[in-house]
């Protein structure tokens, strides 16, 4: 009807529908839901999504000097790899979204120590932003991670202004989370009033780890 859905009626006595992060209301690909058919809508989606994490990679791979057909090789990994693909069959759109944007932001960290252009920083800030609107904050959670340990490797090369050139990797997740303000503090709004604000008893919390010899796969 045109408005910001910020309440869900239908999921139990209602629950938040924007600030429950999974909605993804302000993610720009989930807008065609607005103009197309729903399925034709959440089909479309789904090929953009997949299409962006393969050509993303494509991207970085061919920027830290692959062979071309080793790039297109590495992309056509993270796209139909199981993490990814399998996300499909379930219909985890929000985990596509999030997972999309990640191989940008190992993108942007490459070419700001490499160019020291602030044109990579805000490229950085975006791809976080996207993957906070696409709505799946363990994704966000996990590129956190990962290119965190990316980037203090990087940084433990021989580098020009040591400095400038940490100040600009720590710019990207800080400007990110600002871009996708709205959205993220929303979210923090929602879960502080749901379990997971709660201290877990130890026994839940590790109720479905994952067993130590599943660490080589």
């Amino acid at each position: 009807k045109g408005n910001l859905a910020l309440w869900n009626p239908h999921i139990f006595a209602g629950a938040p529908y924007f600030g429950g992060m999974q909605s993804a209301l302000l993610y720009p690909p989930n807008w065609l839901c607005l103009v197309l058919p729903l399925p034709l809508a959440v089909n479309w989606t789904i090929a953009i999504n997949l299409w962006l994490l393969g050509a993303l990679t494509y991207l970085w791979a061919e920027r830290r000097g692959l062979h071309p057909f080793a790039a297109f090789v590495s992309g056509a990994l993270a796209t139909f790899c199981a993490p990814s693909f399998l996300h499909v069959m379930a219909g985890d759109l929000a985990n596509l979204s999030s997972m999309a944007w990640i191989p940008l932001q190992f993108l942007a960290i490459d070419q700001w120590l490499a160019r020291r252009k602030p044109a990579w920083c805000l490229v950085g800030m975006l791809a976080i932003a996207m993957e906070i609107l696409g709505g799946h904050p363990q994704y966000v959670y996990f590129a956190a991670i990962a290119t965190g340990l990316y980037a203090l490797i990087r940084l433990a090369e021989p580098q020009r202004r040591r400095l400038l050139a940490l100040a600009g990797v720590l710019s990207i997740p800080a400007g990110g989370a600002l871009l996708a303000a709205v959205q993220l503090l929303a979210g923090v709004q929602a879960v502080g009033e749901t379990v997971r604000a709660l201290p877990l008893p130890i026994w839940f919390a590790g109720s479905v780890s994952v067993p130590p010899e599943n660490l080589v796969t």
